[in-house]
């Protein structure tokens, strides 16, 4: 009797403790994810925040693991929930999209990896993550009219070693190298395969990722024979209710902006940058934005940069408009916004 009270408790014990592993990984996947994403994001929680996930689901059934991984990827996506409803107010089925699709792409890939992790295939797993998020990213990329945007490789904008590995393999090797970290760390974790295929893949993970970051040191005190440019970026702090007011306080914005060009740009600046999406004007009302921006740039003799959306009766397209230095405009439009403008 006292033997099987003993067995009992020790089976309730290790279900406890299973769930709070279960828990534990989720909250802490989900806690990095926040914090390492964002408008401010610190970059090295994005290498670490899928790997207590994906360590722990070859403990757990499918459905289990695919659900871990969706909740725990959409907690840590809500550090966005101000910015898409409120600032840049995106329609609420275009939010629930925003935040659910990431969920279950991640979700998908928990269930992945965990494939090959039941099966013992230690470095197939450690790939399989990696490989799975670029393709989605760029498939993603050339579907999206939005391209890149929400790319994770983003988050990496303040480690500039990691991000000279683009100048190769463009944006998609910094999402890679970050999983590939991630996908090997957790492999590692889940305690599958044999002693001798961790250490290989230890040492084989931790080499590639080193190689990256020494990549990226050497190029960064490289000294290329290309003459620099002096750049100088103009911003103004502006409440949100100017870029949705009227047309004509956009163009009061821009007429601002022009101002502070001329009045502002120090001497040897060669290209003004401005921020993106500064104001919303109808296509009737571009030849007075060309003209304020062609006259900064010939005064100054600078290139200027700028970002404004173009309004048609259907919808929005965010464009980058470039002024050269003969007052030339070149219009470059980069994406379409998923909401009319």
């Amino acid at each position: 009797m006292y033997s099987e009270l003993g067995a009992n408790t020790r089976e309730f014990s290790l279900k406890f403790y299973n769930f709070f592993l279960v828990i534990a990984a989720g909250l802490v996947s989900a806690a990095l994810l926040y914090f390492g994403t964002g408008l401010h994001p610190i970059w090295w929680l994005v290498w670490l925040a899928p790997v207590p996930v994906l360590a722990i689901a070859p403990r757990l059934r499918g459905g289990a693991a695919f659900l871990l991984g969706f909740i725990a990827w959409l907690i840590g996506e809500m550090n966005q929930w101000n910015y898409v409803r409120h600032q840049i107010e995106l329609p609420p089925q275009i939010i629930i999209l925003y935040f659910l699709v990431p969920a279950v792409v991640f979700g998908l890939g928990v269930l992945f990896i965990r494939s090959f992790l039941r099966r013992g295939w230690l470095f197939l797993a450690a790939l399989a993550f990696p490989v799975y998020w670029v393709a989605c990213e760029y498939l993603n990329a050339i579907s999206s009219p939005h391209s890149t945007w929400g790319n994770l490789a983003y988050t990496q904008m303040n480690c500039l070693p990691v991000i000279q590995i683009a100048s190769i393999t463009g944006i998609w090797g910094i999402s890679f190298i970050m999983f590939l970290f991630a996908g090997t760390t957790a492999t590692l974790l889940s305690g599958a395969g044999k002693p001798w295929q961790r250490r290989v893949l230890a040492i084989a993970g931790g080499a590639a990722v080193c190689a990256v970051f020494v990549f990226g040191k050497w190029r960064l005190q490289s000294h290329p024979s290309a003459q620099p440019v002096v750049v100088t970026l103009v911003a103004k702090d502006v409440p949100m209710s100017v870029y949705l007011g009227s047309e004509e306080q956009a163009l009061k914005l821009f007429r601002e902006y022009a101002d502070e060009v001329h009045h502002a740009t120090p001497a040897g600046t060669e290209a003004v940058v401005l921020p993106e999406k500064i104001g919303r004007v109808s296509e009737s009302a571009l030849a007075e934005v060309d003209t304020l921006f062609s006259s900064a740039a010939t005064a100054t003799r600078t290139a200027i940069v700028l970002g404004l959306v173009r309004k048609t009766p259907s919808a929005g397209f965010n464009s980058s408009p470039f002024i050269r230095l003969t007052g030339e405009w070149k219009r470059t439009t980069t994406s379409i916004i998923c909401c009319q403008a």
